[in-house]
């Protein structure tokens, strides 16, 4: 398996060179990238893992690539941290989060392991970064037999947290009940080792919203629980549920003791086209953030896969709650980013073009929401936002060859209304409303756009706009495994 390891580790050091290639988001030096994991802070430094396939744009031979960073700018390229190399994880170190202990950051994974015919076992497995940032695999915590009656083989995705109140580590784990509905399993430990079934989560949605939950993520935010999760095999509602598999949130206070969560509605954390298995951390200083797959499960026919990568991270966004919602903005360090301050001015209604880079951030605001007229924005040859402030309605509109379609939100009750753009190469991240809804997509094309067009049916709004830099990789030269 050494050679399967210093393979791996080389093709860190490969960096395709093609258009597509983004300048400011996460993406795989090569092969295909999909879930964060093991997001933490440890001692100032900030660690990203994600899953990744070094060897073809497929979803297999899963392993966990692994950055460091001070400041979400600056990365330093780690070893690969997991490999698929023993009985447990042969078939692939799946998802997973990360916690310290002991002084050390450990990783808590799914290893997946199938028989000849195909049939499913998941293990739940630990791991401990060194202090050289070298990763020891410890084993299994949670065995494929520890899973209870009633429940398939789908199992996995493990969040982990410690609970102050009543000094144990929690766990809770996607899942499948065997009439092929959606859940989410609780264990609880004294030491991270050894672990017992604590009960299945209560929620209004449990066993009646899709076929498997994939990703649950357990979390406080401003003295609120949320519970985030991705659902698969949710129909679509009107508006609601337009992509092939959603992710979203509940709302509400959770009670360990009885595995219950007392909340409101479902939301989806995103409405635009690619967005998939968001997890969270919260940092020293009590932030909590959130980073997700730009892409999405069975949707791999991007035009990058051409090029030997595909898929990227979406950029770290600061998690808050406002007026019962939670809110999403990019955080604060990625404004190291702008090459010079934002350069504002009055936009009056009409059309207007102003030249742009293929990487920029650009801020749109309205001191009082407008009740009517619309506004639409350009922004590249694929994708046009319009705001509808007659219907309150914003709609994010993708034409050409990959995935076309619609993706639509209503426009919530404030007083103002703030949009925020982050423009990469091949992507887009919009954050309506301070972060209340966002739209997220990957944009293909040729020839980088270097107009942005407003037709602005409204009253006048002030515009900033500023070109972004890049974010650099450092390659840490290590000895062999």
């Amino acid at each position: 398996m050494a050679v399967v390891f210093e393979t791996a580790a080389a093709l860190t050091h490969t960096m395709i060179d093609e258009p597509n290639r983004l300048k400011f988001h996460i993406q795989p030096p090569v092969g295909l990238l999909n879930d964060p994991n093991g997001l933490v802070q440890h001692h100032g430094v900030f660690h990203v893992f994600y899953q990744w396939n070094p060897w073809s744009c497929e979803h297999k031979n899963k392993t966990w690539n692994h950055l460091t960073t001070t400041n979400f700018i600056d990365f330093q390229q780690q070893d690969v941290a997991l490999l698929p190399t023993d009985w447990y994880d042969k078939n692939g170190c799946y998802s997973g989060s990360a916690f310290i202990k002991d002084d050390h950051v450990h990783l808590f994974y799914t290893g997946n392991v199938k028989d000849e015919a195909g049939n499913r076992q998941a293990y739940q497995c630990l791991a401990r970064v060194q202090a050289d940032q070298s990763v020891e695999k410890l084993g299994v915590v949670i065995d494929d037999c520890e899973i209870p009656e009633g429940y398939t083989r789908h199992f996995r995705d493990p969040k982990i947290w410690f609970d102050q109140e009543t000094q144990q580590w929690v766990t809770i784990l996607g899942a499948q009940t065997c009439q092929e509905q959606g859940t989410v399993l609780l264990f609880t430990s004294r030491d991270a080792m050894k672990w017992a079934f604590h009960g299945e989560l209560q929620t209004k949605y449990t066993r009646q919203f899709g076929y498997m939950w994939e990703c649950p993520d357990l979390l406080t935010v401003d003295n609120q629980d949320v519970l985030i999760f991705s659902p698969q095999g949710v129909e679509q509602q009107g508006m609601e549920y337009a992509n092939i598999y959603q992710s979203g949130y509940l709302l509400g206070s959770f009670d360990l003791p009885t595995a219950r969560l007392q909340h409101g509605t479902f939301r989806e954390l995103d409405r635009g086209f690619e967005f998939y298995a968001p997890q969270t951390f919260t940092d020293e200083s009590g932030r909590v953030i959130l980073l997700a797959w730009m892409g999405l499960p069975e949707e791999e026919a991007q035009p990058t896969c051409e090029a030997g990568w595909v898929h990227a991270l979406t950029v770290p966004r600061h998690l808050t709650i406002r007026d019962g919602i939670l809110c999403q903005q990019p955080i604060r360090e990625l404004q190291a980013l702008r090459k010079t301050a934002l350069q504002e001015q009055v936009l009056p209604s009409g059309h207007s073009e102003h030249t742009v880079s293929d990487c920029y951030e650009l801020q749109l605001t309205w001191d009082t929401l407008p009740t009517t007229g619309t506004c639409t924005l350009a922004f590249d040859h694929e994708h046009t936002l319009e705001l509808d402030f007659n219907q309150k309605l914003a709609t994010l509109r993708r034409t050409g060859a990959y995935l076309p379609g619609i993706r639509q939100c209503q426009l919530e009750e404030t007083t103002n209304l703030t949009l925020t753009i982050l423009k990469d190469t091949s992507s887009v991240e919009i954050f309506l409303q301070d972060g209340r809804n966002v739209f997220t997509a990957r944009t293909f094309h040729e020839h980088r756009p270097t107009i942005l067009t407003v037709e602005l049916a409204a009253i006048a709004a002030t515009i900033a706009y500023c070109e972004l830099g890049a974010m650099t990789i450092t390659h840490t030269e290590k000895g062999k495994k």
